[in-house]
């Protein structure tokens, strides 16, 4: 499960920086720190390093940058979601501080990125898997059905629907949404095999044979 939720956050982190480039003074303007969206671009770099070389330092390197850039601007939507992303991957690989509130660190900066920012998919995306990781599936539906309504084409949020509805038992839907990220991003190994990520451990398997399934209570 680690390798897989890290592989599909990592995979729209990778597209995100392709077309960053390009759209850079936009962003910028936006923003309004020119500083805080390079910090930003960084930390989403070293995030998709997690992906290549799964370290608790890359992870805690990409969060010193998004916080870097918090800490110019605490209002940036783009640096909360990538922090809050930061700490799912902590619940993720099991890296987790006991006197850290997961809830506040993941949940409540993913919702506060979408609040300030909806043109950020991470928001969406880790509200969705954070819901779906501590059983909260109706939620987790809902905010996957949230990012898509702004980002109908973003294969990992159609993933993140797919995974929410394994659980609630949705199987023909799940397999819908799998096969719609397929088609959007046709070149992912991960998607091309037909499965979707289940965020609990040792839990990754196709939706045709899967026949049950249980997300974690924290």
């Amino acid at each position: 499960m680690q390798d897989e939720i890290v592989s599909r956050l990592a995979n729209t982190l990778n597209f995100q920086l392709a077309s960053a480039e390009a759209q850079r003074m936009d962003n910028a303007a936006r923003v309004g720190n020119l500083d805080a969206f390079d910090l930003v671009m960084r930390g989403r770099f070293l995030m998709y390093r997690v992906a290549q070389l799964t370290t608790k330092e890359n992870c805690v390197a990409a969060r010193a940058m998004f916080e870097q850039a918090l800490a110019i601007n605490p209002n940036d939507g783009a640096a909360l979601g990538g922090d809050a992303g930061t700490y799912l991957f902590d619940m993720s690989f099991g890296w987790t501080n006991p006197q850290t509130d997961y809830g506040a660190k993941v949940l409540g900066q993913a919702e506060r990125s979408i609040a300030l920012a909806r043109e950020e998919p991470m928001g969406h995306l880790v509200k969705s898997y954070y819901l779906t990781a501590v059983g909260r599936l109706d939620e987790s539906l809902r905010a996957a059905d949230a990012g898509l309504a702004i980002f109908p084409n973003d294969p990992l949020l159609h993933a993140a629907r797919g995974l929410a509805e394994v659980y609630l038992g949705h199987f023909e839907p799940a397999r819908a949404s799998v096969q719609q990220a397929i088609r959007l991003s046709p070149r992912d190994p991960f998607l091309a095999s037909g499965t979707t990520i289940c965020v609990a451990p040792n839990s990754v398997s196709g939706i045709a044979t899967r026949r049950s399934a249980k997300p974690i209570a924290r």
